[in-house]
């Protein structure tokens, strides 16, 4: 509820409503109780990892009751070469200061704020009213304001209602209004309130570093000066997910100002000890659970074990070849295609800048253009480089190729009603009245993102795709050329940049490269390609060996291919799993095609690991940075299931399957595959950890909801003439198994988080929408996992019930949050799309499966 109303009303009405509220409080405090009566009331102090693991939830409570009340968090902000010595707190407090006292009252303005009235001093009969506030929401921007009266033996000090603007910005902090008493002067304001430090720090230089040939920030660096309390001076090199601590205070590098100061959050936390040793007790409690004899883990493992079937894996190579309609004559492809072979490899291994700033070849530029404009990876036999390359040097002549993807049926009806493709040309968006789109689209652009149609968004889309053609054909798209000054540290030039350049050589080439494609001197355009590329590498940060490793990677194409090959493998894998449940072959013909195809699906992992390597290396971190990257790791992690069960043909169904499904979604058109830098706060050690952790978890957990899937079609299937009890209880114990597993992963990977954020930010749990459903999701994981103590009849039927259910919100914590939910996790976050309507199907279709398999519940 909370992470809804954020959405809707901002983080201050989410924090008014629930987090800071006093319910909250009560909640967790009657959880505890619960928590500490269970432990003694059902005997778990006799077990040691028991009580170690479930301690540990009770230890970091404590801790982060000891951050609520004596934590303090705020923002330092350090002026080139002076000295300061306090910080501003985060939370906003009215203050009121008079010539014999002062008065700090915290209020949190948010939407559903209320006028009150606040008793300052009972014995001067000082009274704060504040009584009207307005707040409102833009984005991720909130804004507003308070009216307030103050009061002194009732009669109001203030001729008309005192105004306060949330928030104010640093030049603001010292403003105040000034009121007239008979208890004398009285200064009032709204703002954070001031935190004195036992000592001081002065900026002696900061420092922010680019990527290589770009205006992205990579790194925040300060270099202090700090004097202490016996007025000794230490320096102090500070920069992002590099912190230092000075008398309980805890600094963290975070942005920086247009004047070269720097800005630093500041956090004071008592409880981050007993945290901590809360997360150690929760880590070492989980890993001797799974490894200790008589827990819940081991004994799962040794049902499963006593009863075998037969795996079975097979493998088909898949192709996907689209025909397309030819409209360029056989001649011009001849002199793309083969012509212009030699040309293109020069062409395709120059650098460029993208779009964050990531240098890259300029093969990879092609690629991602191609399919944005097209939805296509060639056209009319045409690789990305051939298009581009074209584009460039007659781009009268693909104004008339058909080039730009139409989705939707109204809008291709609207463009041209004769046309019945989906692509169509540049022309085609034009007449005499000029741009065809231009009335609609300016009506789609006023809706708000969230609230758009499959038409609207379909509009902007297209509009993109026109912008981004003519600006290719423009030359202002692709920056391949370094400038002439200060080339590792610019923004490069597009081809119509450098008409302005001071650099006469290859202004010259480029009226020459038009002229030599217009007349089709192979000769010629060979050569200019030859001299661009020696300047173009000449300047440029990427050595030969990265340019050739990121161009294979753009040739194999891997992972599409691996998308057909898992849903391949997951339809023949369950066919054999329900070949062998009803009818007992153990042939040897079986037994070689399923070692053979073992040895296959190996290889099948390998390719899938060499392509996250590959793009591991050539992005520079993790394979987990954006959507696309999570969708890779988190279809990855699938697999790890089928080394555990291996011998199990519905388990490989599942996690195949699933596998698939992941990677089928990262190839969606709302996903953007395209590789980016880091933002400095993202390049952390901790990272890595926690989000592979996580991510690995879902793929458990994705498992466990197919498996559960399965289990309630064979209960469904299940009847005295084809009994099914054992196999159904066996995918229940390694359903169970996979749930384990991603209960601990996603509980480890969610509190190495709070280690990462912590060590970055100075908080390590926020209650940020991300935060907020990871944590929802381990209550309801944990709670199916403990609902065998309830010991119900039918555990086997409800068991599997729950885990397909409970992935729903394993799904709102991953697109539900990226997509849906404004928050701090915007990493990954893109616009809102709309619910695709095959949900309500695959909802009607399990609500179908429960119907007919809940008369079949009894295992008898």
């Amino acid at each position: 509820m909370a992470t809804f109303i954020e959405n809707d009303f901002g983080t201050e009405s989410a924090y008014h409503l629930v987090y800071q509220s006093f319910f909250f409080e009560i909640l967790f405090f009657i959880l505890s109780i619960h928590y500490l009566y269970l432990l003694f009331a059902k005997k778990l102090y006799r077990h040691l990892l028991r009580t170690i693991f479930h301690l540990a939830f009770i230890v970091i409570l404590i801790g982060a009751l000891i951050t609520r009340y004596y934590g303090i968090e705020g923002s330092m902000y350090l002026n080139p070469h002076e000295k300061t010595s306090h910080f501003f707190t985060q939370q906003y407090f009215i203050q009121i200061n008079t010539q014999q006292q002062s008065f700090s009252v915290p209020f949190f303005l948010n939407a559903f704020s209320q006028p009150s009235t606040i008793i300052l001093d009972p014995e001067e009969h000082l009274i704060l009213q504040v009584i009207d506030s307005f707040f409102q929401k833009n984005g991720l921007q909130t804004s507003g304001y308070i009216d307030v009266n103050l009061l002194y033996r009732h009669q109001t000090l203030n001729q008309k209602p005192l105004r306060f603007f949330y928030p104010l910005s640093l030049q603001q902090y010292s403003e105040s209004q000034t009121l007239q008493s008979p208890i004398g002067e009285i200064k009032i304001n709204f703002m954070p309130q001031k935190i004195q430090l036992p000592f001081s720090l002065k900026l002696d230089s900061f420092v922010l570093s680019l990527y290589a040939g770009s205006q992205s920030p990579s790194m925040y660096e300060s270099f202090l000066t700090l004097i202490d309390s016996q007025q000794k001076e230490h320096k102090i090199h500070l920069y992002m997910n590099h912190t230092f601590s000075q008398e309980g205070y805890k600094f963290f590098q975070t942005s920086y100002d247009s004047t070269g100061g720097s800005i630093l959050s500041v956090n004071y936390d008592p409880g981050t000890l007993p945290t901590y040793i809360g997360y150690f007790l929760l880590f070492s409690g989980m890993l001797l659970t799974l490894s200790h004899k008589q827990s819940r883990f081991q004994t799962l493992l040794r049902q499963i074990k006593k009863g075998q079937t037969l795996l079975l894996w097979l493998l088909c190579p898949i192709l996907l070849l689209t025909p397309l309609k030819a409209s360029l004559n056989t001649e011009y492809k001849q002199f793309l295609m083969q012509d212009l072979k030699t040309a293109k490899q020069d062409f395709k291994r120059l650098n460029t800048q993208g779009r964050s700033g990531r240098m890259q070849p300029l093969n990879t530029l092609n690629i991602d253009i191609l399919h944005k404009i097209s939805l296509q990876n060639h056209i009319e036999g045409l690789d990305a480089d051939s298009v581009i390359f074209g584009i460039i040097t007659h781009p009268r002549l693909w104004r008339n190729v058909p080039l730009i993807a139409v989705k939707n049926p109204m809008l291709r009806d609207e463009i041209s009603k004769n046309n019945k493709n989906k692509l169509f040309t540049f022309h085609q968006f034009f007449d005499s009245q000029g741009y065809k789109l231009s009335k609609n689209l300016q009506k789609a652009r006023m809706v708000p993102a969230a609230k758009r149609n499959i038409y609207e968004n379909e509009l902007i889309k297209v509009d993109e795709r026109l912008q981004i053609f003519a600006m290719v054909a423009k030359g202002e798209l692709l920056r391949i050329l370094p400038p002439s000054k200060n080339p590792h540290n610019s923004r490069w030039l597009t081809l119509k940049d450098f008409a302005k350049e001071d650099y006469l050589p290859l202004q010259k080439q480029i009226s020459e490269l038009f002229s030599a494609s217009f007349a089709r001197d192979i000769i010629k355009i060979e050569q200019i390609m030859k001299e661009w590329r020696t300047y173009n590498q000449q300047n440029s940060p990427l050595s030969q060996f990265d340019i050739e490793i990121e161009i294979f990677y753009n040739q194999i194409d891997i992972f599409p291919k691996l998308t057909f090959a898992y849903f391949f493998l997951s339809i023949c894998a369950l066919i054999f799993a329900f070949y062998t449940t009803f009818y007992q072959n153990k042939s040897s013909t079986i037994t070689r095609i399923q070692t053979g195809i073992q040895i296959f699906a190996f290889l099948l992992w390998i390719l899938h690991t060499i392509g996250l390597i590959l793009r591991s290396y050539i992005s520079g971190h993790a394979p987990f940075s954006d959507t696309y990257e999570s969708l890779l790791y988190i279809s990855y992690s699938n697999l790890f299931i089928l080394f555990f069960f291996r011998k199990y043909p519905f388990v490989i169904a599942a996690g195949s399957l699933l596998g698939g499904i992941f990677l089928f979604v990262a190839h969606l058109n709302h996903i953007d595959p395209e590789i980016t830098n880091l933002v400095p706060v993202l390049k952390s050690f901790w990272l890595s950890i926690h989000v592979s952790i996580i991510t690995a978890s879902y793929g458990f957990f994705g498992t466990g909801a197919l498996l559960g899937l399965l289990t309630l079609i064979l209960f469904f299937l299940h009847s005295t003439q084809h009994p099914l009890k054992k196999t159904i209880l066996q995918l229940s114990y390694i359903n169970e198994v996979a749930l384990i597993l991603g209960l601990f992963l996603l509980t480890t990977g969610n509190f190495l988080g709070g280690i990462w954020a912590n060590e970055s930010w100075g908080r390590y749990w926020g209650w940020d929408p991300k935060e907020s459903w990871a944590f929802v999701c381990m209550m309801i994981y944990a709670a199916i996992l403990h609902f065998r103590l309830l010991k119900p009849r039918h555990y086997p039927y409800y068991f599997s019930l729950l885990s397909l259910l409970a992935f729903s919100s394993i799904l709102m914590t991953y697109f539900g949050v990226n997509f849906y939910l404004a928050g701090k996790h915007s990493y990954a976050k893109g616009d809102p799309i709309p619910l695709p309507s095959w949900i309500y199907l695959v909802a009607f279709s399990f609500i179908l499966l429960w119907a007919f398999s809940f008369k079949k519940r009894h295992l008898q």
